[in-house]
């Protein structure tokens, strides 16, 4: 399976392979980046706002310590609307990844490549593939 990475790397270059292969990839090629930008951006929000809840969590046991139950209690009170933004995140996030692997799993997983002299090679197991077939023939 191609992956982001292969993807965000040269995309013009997938495109073009895969449409030797007889498929058409930009959209979906497309579409996997703007959705692993999404989801970048809502990892990075979901991580933030992990540690925000941890500062805040130890600063609600210091208040306690301390007596200060009222501000105790408006501490908690924002620690769970923190949560539950980070869950209303994270189920973003979630939606981002699945739709990313749906559409990466639609891609063809095998497509030629060229040789440094401009042949068009498979991968290894198609490769055996054809080998096999030639020999049955």
């Amino acid at each position: 399976m191609l992956t982001i990475q292969q993807i965000k790397e040269n995309p013009e270059r997938v495109i073009e392979r895969l449409a030797v292969k007889g498929f058409d990839g930009k959209d979906a090629i497309n579409k996997i980046i703007e959705l692993d930008d999404s989801r970048r951006a809502l990892q990075l929000s979901n991580d933030t706002k992990a540690a925000e809840l941890n500062k805040l969590s130890a600063r609600i046991g210091a208040l306690m310590k301390e007596g200060k139950k009222d501000e105790a209690e408006e501490a908690k009170a924002k620690v769970a609307s923190m949560k539950q933004e980070q869950k209303e995140t994270a189920e973003r996030l979630a939606a981002a990844e699945s739709e990313i692997r749906n559409l990466l799993s639609g891609i063809p997983l095998h497509f030629q490549q060229e040789n440094e002299q401009g042949m068009l090679v498979h991968c290894k197991k198609c490769l055996i593939q054809l080998l096999v077939l030639n020999l049955v023939q």
